[in-house]
């Protein structure tokens, strides 16, 4: 396909959405049907399309901010926050993306860590987290030069300005070491009704608890207490292209079927089936224990005791990758030897 080619096309696909949808959003942007719900700690983070909230496990708010755009989030650590946002586009078509930093906890300026741009258009594959919290992005920009896609990987590290390398070979991307596997909150499974618009809480292959939903988007999260489930919905949709409006975050409490609204107004949920309980704990996860517990957040701090494989723990802080325990021993201990993990009761 030529360039002037996807630029028409990308031409007409922005006048018909500008036909569709509000002047203030752009339905074709994917950025403006962004809503996610994070896990940072005890804490939940919910982001809508210019609004960042941090409420605590009971569903208080702890900071919020507006910025100008919310695009691709990834979480760093259980304070910072990746954003990438389109910063300059023609039509539909993204020519550059804005790489930010964000504390989620205060209202300072976001860190810009760099800028990828292209004369003709950008898009991103793929945003992997790596175990060593820096992120890797995958993506392709045309180059009319060379009338061909060029691959890019760029890389964001925990802390630094964002790099990149140009992948233009044919065939799978290159592996990327040392990859994450980030484990779900729990071991209950979210399963999208999309004829109801509502999920199911799925213990094994028994529905324990069913909510129908209005207008719900496929993104959700347990609170670290398995007493709450956070749900976003939006209140206003534009039908054609997926766009949402109004977001808002309902916090379901499991075990008594009560649910509330912690942002935005009215409610998404229009019915709850059921109730159930669900307990979580943590866990030393480390065959090769006993797991070191050190007097600081150092690998090189005096050892102050271990702790045996598969004990269970109560984490009172986190630091970067290290986590502060209060029981059974006092100490810090390397947060990736650590495990949640939820149950129904």
């Amino acid at each position: 396909m030529t360039p002037f080619v996807r630029l028409a096309l990308a031409a007409a696909v922005f006048v018909a959405a500008s036909a569709l949808s509000p002047v203030t959003a752009r339905a074709c942007d994917p950025s403006d049907a962004t809503v996610r719900v994070l896990n940072a700690g005890d804490d939940l983070v919910f982001i809508s399309r210019t609004t960042l909230t941090r409420l605590g496990p009971d569903g208080a708010v702890k900071h919020q901010r507006t910025s100008r755009g919310f695009g691709q989030v990834q979480m760093f650590d259980e304070r910072r926050l990746l954003n990438i946002v389109v910063s300059d586009s023609e039509g539909c078509t993204p020519l550059s993306y804005q790489f930010e930093l964000v504390d989620t906890l205060r209202s300072a300026r976001p860190r810009v860590l760099g800028t990828l741009a292209s004369r003709t258009g950008i898009e991103l594959d793929a945003v992997i987290r790596k175990a060593d919290g820096s992120v890797v992005i995958r993506g392709s920009r045309y180059m009319i030069e060379e009338d061909v896609d060029v691959r890019f990987e760029a890389l964001v590290p925990r802390r630094g300005r964002l790099r990149e390398r140009r992948v233009t070979a044919e065939g799978p991307w290159p592996p990327i070491d040392d990859v994450a596997e980030v484990p779900p909150p729990t071991p209950l499974s979210i399963v999208a009704l999309e004829e109801s618009h509502g999920v199911r809480v799925v213990n094994g292959d028994e529905a324990v608890v069913t909510i129908g939903l209005e207008h719900w988007l496929p993104d959700s999260a347990f609170t670290t207490d398995g007493r709450y489930l956070a749900l976003p919905t939006w209140s206003r949709v534009n039908e054609d292209y997926g766009t949402g409006f109004d977001a808002r975050l309902e916090l379901l409490e499991l075990a008594t079927g009560q649910r509330r609204t912690v942002v935005g107004e009215g409610t998404g949920i229009t019915s709850v089936e059921g109730r159930v309980t669900v307990s979580c704990d943590t866990r030393v996860d480390d065959p090769e224990s006993p797991l070191n517990v050190r007097s600081a957040p150092r690998s090189n701090a005096r050892a102050v005791g271990t702790i045996p494989h598969d004990t269970v723990v109560a984490v009172a802080q986190t630091r970067g990758r290290w986590a502060r325990l209060s029981a059974p021993s006092e100490g810090w201990v390397w947060a990736d030897h650590l495990t949640r993990s939820c149950r129904v009761d």
